[in-house]
């Protein structure tokens, strides 16, 4: 079974997106609303995919994609997927396989998750808006 880590602060938005996905079956999901417990979790997990919220209450969610990037070894090679409302204008947009722009509807979810996973072994294929 694949498995997903949302980081999220929004307990609502964790909430959607655990429901939809796990619907499926075909998937472990870890929840997180706090970096620390976020970055512990990766430590402890292979993610096969890992979804960042931009801005969480102990600092920015993408500095776990950041870390990813510069040493992927202990984290395996999870796709990472950015969500924001807007990506601020300083960000590296290459720390992300995929973005998706809040709010989003639950009815594009399961595809786009989909295509994210479809091809755990292929190199990162950019931002997808």
């Amino acid at each position: 079974m694949k498995k997903i880590l949302i980081l999220d602060d929004e307990k609502s938005l964790r909430f959607i997106l655990r429901n939809i996905i796990e619907r499926t079956g075909k998937y472990e999901i870890f929840e997180s609303e706090s970096l620390q417990e976020a970055v512990t979790l990766c430590k402890e997990n292979k993610f096969d995919a890992i979804f960042l919220d931009h801005n969480v209450s102990d600092g920015v969610g993408w500095q776990i994609a950041e870390e990813i990037r510069r040493n992927p070894e202990p984290y395996g090679s999870p796709k990472i997927v950015g969500m924001s409302g807007s990506v601020p204008y300083n960000t590296d947009r290459k720390l992300f396989d995929f973005f998706m722009e809040k709010p989003f509807s639950a009815c594009e979810i399961m595809p786009k998750i989909s295509g994210i996973l479809a091809e755990s072994n292929m190199p990162p294929t950019g931002i997808d808006a």
